[in-house]
């Protein structure tokens, strides 16, 4: 992928059938999705895959995740950049999670 292809894609992909199925199960059962279990003790509204069965797992990668804003939106970065412009924000911000 060239490089601006990659710092200007959005940050995240489509759920997969891992999550859709939890999603169905979840709703048939009357229980919130995140009482369903994630990868990496996720919720469902962080991540995309949520699902350990959707993660393509890449030697020395770790569980393919894509992290989904934490702003109560829940939408996906519009590119890596976002990502790690908000990562340095919140890094810049721990001193204060003491205060």
């Amino acid at each position: 992928m060239k490089w601006k292809d990659f710092v200007t894609r959005p940050w995240a992909g489509p759920r997969g059938p891992g999550d859709q199925i939890k999603m169905k199960k979840a709703a048939e059962d009357g229980f919130h999705i995140d009482l369903r279990g994630c990868q990496a003790g996720y919720k469902f509204d962080e991540v995309i895959p949520y699902s350990v069965e959707d993660s393509i797992t890449k030697d020395g990668y770790g569980n393919y995740m894509c992290k989904l804003k934490h702003d109560e939106s829940h939408h996906a970065y519009a590119s890596i950049v976002e990502l790690c412009s908000d990562k340095i924000c919140n890094f810049l911000q721990v001193s204060n999670f003491l205060e």
